[in-house]
């Protein structure tokens, strides 16, 4: 009968001290991933907080912009013809300024930067009234293509030439 060697042993117990440290690196390694998995969820949420309150500024400038716009294009009393333009671009600026935060957001999703499944029921509706209430700025080769594309992708009607 041959008798263990002692090197043999020290192999063994190395071998059994190597798998207990990997097996120990796995499950920190596992319990960092969690925290980053959870980290990154809350800065995707951040970012979506961010961006629909960008998007709820521009759309008041776009508001306030249009009212000044009926103030000053009173029928009843002709404006300048440079305040009304200046009123017409500022009113125009905000609209693209409003625009080019909801192609970011739209950008965001197709980008999976934020999960498509858990925003398409609530912003289907968003960008269908965007795309029906400005169809000048989605006709033809827009500039705003990640909104033309999700719209695509969500089924949202475009209009013609699109």
């Amino acid at each position: 009968m041959n008798e263990p060697n002692l090197a043999e042993a020290v192999s063994a117990v190395a071998a059994v001290l190597s798998f207990l440290a990997t097996f120990a690196a796995v499950v920190v390694a596992s319990k960092q991933l969690g925290g980053l998995r959870r980290e990154a969820k809350r800065n995707n949420f951040l970012l979506l907080l961010q961006l629909e309150a960008e998007m709820n500024n521009r759309k008041v400038r776009v508001d306030e912009a249009a009212a000044l716009l009926l103030q000053i294009a009173d029928p009843d009393n002709m404006p300048e013809p440079r305040k009304l333009e200046s009123a017409v671009n500022l009113l125009n600026s905000a609209i693209e300024n409003w625009l080019n935060c909801a192609d970011r957001l739209a950008f965001c999703i197709l980008k999976k930067h934020l999960r498509e499944k858990d925003y398409r029921s609530e912003y289907t509706p968003y960008y269908s009234k965007l795309v029906a209430a400005n169809p000048t700025y989605f006709e033809g080769d827009s500039v705003y293509d990640n909104i033309v594309a999700l719209c695509k992708r969500w089924g949202i009607e475009l209009p013609k030439g699109k």
